[in-house]
């Protein structure tokens, strides 16, 4: 077509691994039955010491505008992207879609997430999480957000970390969002996607919340 829309997957591995080519084969089957164009992207890892989560959003501006410009070459102008993720990569999308949509080179019009954490600030996130313990927990989002905290000066970053949660970005203007979640989820707590649903509520978000029971 002249003219589709895109529909980008961000993978998932808790910002600090996985890759593209894990989703690639599902994509191409998905886009063979549809008329969308769809792609999916690698990312910076914070475990390198230096990488943050500015520098992952940074990362998917870029790919957008890669794959804008790839399009174009074949006479496609690209549109409107839905942006796609799993724990990690449905952070990202959902934090990049309510919060930069501003900047995106291709115009956010809606979020599928699956697994995905809408606030870091959440205790469960950190106190209930298969993972590791708190102390653990707090190293790990530490490198994300790129500001050291421990159990003991978590309370005091709570604005740093809502800073990087979508949950605070939604408005009547939030594009529509479909949240897919176990509610056995002991990484990704299944109450953040609860609340964020709560809230699209609110502001009478078009949205809806798949519950995988168990």
């Amino acid at each position: 077509k002249k003219e589709t829309g895109l529909v980008l997957f961000i993978h998932g591995g808790g910002w600090k691994g996985g890759d593209k080519a894990s989703v690639y084969r599902k994509l191409s089957v998905f886009h063979a039955n549809t008329s969308y164009a769809t792609a999916t992207m690698n990312y910076r890892f914070i475990n390198d010491g230096k990488t943050t989560v500015k520098d992952i959003i940074d990362d998917i501006t870029l790919a957008l505008d890669k794959i804008k410009t790839f399009a174009a070459g074949y006479s496609v102008n690209i549109t409107r992207v839905i942006l796609s993720g799993h724990s990690a990569g449905g952070h990202l999308s959902l934090l990049y879609a309510y919060k930069h949509r501003d900047i995106s080179p291709i115009e956010p019009v809606g979020v599928f997430a699956s697994a995905p954490v809408p606030d870091l600030a959440n205790d469960l996130f950190f106190t209930n999480n298969s993972i590791g313990d708190e102390a653990k927990m707090c190293r790990f989002i530490s490198m994300l957000v790129g500001e050291e905290f421990t159990p003991e000066t978590r309370a005091s970053k709570k604005a740093l970390l809502g800073e990087y949660s979508a949950i605070n970005y939604v408005s009547a203007d939030t594009v529509p969002t479909i949240i897919l979640h176990g509610n056995k989820d002991k990484i990704a707590p299944f109450d953040g996607s609860v609340k964020l649903s709560e809230k699209l509520a609110k502001y009478k978000v078009k949205h809806k919340l798949v519950v995988f029971e168990n």
